[in-house]
């Protein structure tokens, strides 16, 4: 599966949770409006029905699940993928491209992801007789 279906898998799934999150928080403030959940569940008093404090909640909620899908889409839209087999070299540890290159891992990586390398020694190196 190439990079752009899974993109597009996961942006399907997280709108359609989306959708069904907001549909369901709109229908709670309508019912809690039409049919006074209060008063039928906890036997509070009776409130009338206030369909323009309805509507200005309804504004709020969808003005905020806009801004939220626009901020996960954005996010979303910056995922990288790697996938499938990388051919390296066991000596130098070159990857070998698409376009019969052959490049540092860290050249790779970093052009073909966000990640941003740093270099450290392990334990083990930092112990063997080969270090400096």
């Amino acid at each position: 599966m190439n990079e752009n279906k899974i993109k597009n898998k996961l942006q399907t799934i997280h709108m359609l949770n989306s959708i069904f999150g907001y549909t369901a928080i709109l229908l709670v403030v309508w019912s809690n409006e039409i049919f006074d959940l209060p008063r039928l569940l906890l036997n509070a008093p009776a409130t009338p029905v206030n369909l323009k404090e309805c509507l200005i909640e309804t504004f709020f909620i969808t003005t905020l699940f806009i801004v939220y899908i626009l901020f996960v889409n954005r996010l979303l839209s910056k995922i990288k993928i790697l996938e499938g087999c990388l051919s390296m070299c066991p000596l130098c540890r070159k990857i070998h491209t698409p376009h019969n290159e052959w490049i540092p891992i860290e050249h790779y990586i970093r052009h073909h992801s966000e990640a941003n390398f740093t270099h450290g020694v392990c334990p083990d190196c930092k112990n063997s007789s080969n270090w400096f």
